[in-house]
């Protein structure tokens, strides 16, 4: 990350208690990312720090990476592993 300034967290997803999923906005290099990383708990800080476990695309993919995760979404739901809300 090239600075936190640039960063915009949207989300954060707790994976397990020691990880959580972050959905944020960077510029790396002067290119916007939009970023899905799993980040861990600092035990001397308690701050959230980055894994390179993750991924990140360019915001123009961002539709074909939604519609990717859409499907997955109802594939779980056709075999059965959604949680009724």
């Amino acid at each position: 990350m090239a600075d936190d300034i640039d960063k915009t967290v949207i989300a954060t997803l707790e994976k397990n208690k020691r990880e959580s999923l972050m959905i944020y906005l960077d510029k790396f290099r002067g290119h916007d990312l939009v970023h899905a990383r799993v980040h861990f708990r600092d035990d001397d800080t308690g701050d959230l720090k980055p894994t390179s476990k993750g991924v990140c695309v360019k915001p123009a993919k961002l539709d074909e990476l939604i519609a990717a995760l859409q499907d997955a979404k109802a594939e779980c739901a056709r075999r059965g592993l959604l949680e009724a809300r």
